[in-house]
């Protein structure tokens, strides 16, 4: 999984892409936590995994629940996006 390393700032809505090289793997589970002070989730962009692939119950603590199985499309890499807002930086 891979997502590009960038410089943000306070106000600006920012789109972190997470796709994949190699999407021979039949599943994934995680939790992505993120500085719940500093950046607010805006909107998820679904790619490969869709919104019901994602848990929001502790978003209010910073974390993002993530898990999906299933056979990927070889048509793309994308796996997800997710839109933040920079609360402060």
């Amino acid at each position: 999984m891979v997502a590009d390393d960038r410089t943000i700032q306070l106000g600006e809505l920012v789109t972190v892409d997470f796709n994949a090289d190699d999407l021979s793997v039949l599943g994934y589970q995680f939790t992505l936590n993120f500085d719940h002070t500093a950046l607010e989730l805006v909107e998820l962009l679904p790619g490969l995994a869709k919104e019901e692939n994602f848990g929001f119950t502790l978003i209010d603590k910073g974390a993002i629940t993530a898990s999906w199985n299933g056979v990927a499309e070889k048509s793309s890499n994308k796996l997800f996006s997710l839109v933040f807002r920079v609360e402060s930086a």
